[in-house]
């Protein structure tokens, strides 16, 4: 009776660690399933953080083109104002000496007028 009740305790003691065994094994199968979700969604952050690297560089790259044109532009129309000041400038100065030049005239036409006049 002695080795049945061991017998028993064995059986029961057998049943207890297969079961312990069933449910480490099933919670070692749930934590790999755990790690791979894991490792996908580190390896899609990864992707996604490159991505936006990648989109980030990009529009800085296409900003600083954008200067560099906006640059240029800037240099043509300072250019540009430059040489319509000195237009304008010689423009001014071409009517200063039309104005000399008219008064000059009206000047000696009176002197004419005069002389017709006194004549």
């Amino acid at each position: 009776q002695e080795q049945r009740q061991a017998a028993a305790t064995a059986s029961e003691r057998s049943a207890e660690l297969e079961g312990a065994l069933a449910s480490g094994e099933a919670k070692r199968a749930s934590l790999e399933e755990c790690l791979r979700e894991f490792q996908s969604c580190a390896g899609t952050a990864e992707v996604e953080t490159e991505a936006a690297r990648e989109e980030s560089a990009a529009r800085v790259a296409a900003a600083e083109r954008r200067g560099a044109e906006l640059g240029a532009r800037v240099e043509e129309l300072e250019r540009t104002l430059e040489e319509q000041r000195e237009l304008g400038a010689a423009a001014a100065g071409r009517a200063e000496a039309a104005e000399a030049q008219r008064a000059s005239l009206e000047a000696h036409l009176e002197e004419l007028r005069a002389g017709a006049g006194a004549a």
